[in-house]
């Protein structure tokens, strides 16, 4: 008996073949796939952009930790900037954002590195910034 017999006696035997004979009908036009699991790698590519400082400035009560002194790698090019470390304020206490290397965005460009500045009895950030030199 052929595919299209079983898919007919099925048929005529009720609805309730009807999911039996579907299944006998998709399974006789396919084969069975193997039982295999892919696995793709991933090449992740670095894309440079020039990073802006973007904590706005604000205001806390509480005097920051002394500087760290970072050590620095070797500069990626003569492109790049070093834009230090810096102390900032969340969640009621210090935490320290380390240095890294920044592409300018153009060859002229000097950061203005961000700073905490007392006043009264309060500590103020002034972010960091390029400046056209």
């Amino acid at each position: 008996m052929n595919t299209t017999q079983a898919f007919n006696r099925l048929w005529r035997g009720g609805i309730r073949a009807l999911p039996i004979a579907a299944s006998l009908a998709l399974m006789a036009g396919c084969s069975t796939a193997p039982d295999y699991t892919t696995s793709q790698t991933t090449t992740t590519r670095t894309t440079e952009t020039t990073v802006y400082e973007d904590t706005p400035g604000y205001t806390v009560a509480v005097a920051p930790p002394r500087m760290r002194v970072e050590r620095r790698t070797s500069a990626p090019s003569d492109q790049y900037v070093w834009v230090e470390g810096r102390w900032v304020y969340q969640d009621e206490d210090w935490r320290w954002t380390p240095g890294s290397w920044q592409l300018r965005p153009n060859r002229s460009a000097e950061w203005i590195s961000g700073r905490w500045v007392r006043e009264g009895g309060n500590w103020n950030w002034v972010p960091g910034y390029w400046r056209e030199g």
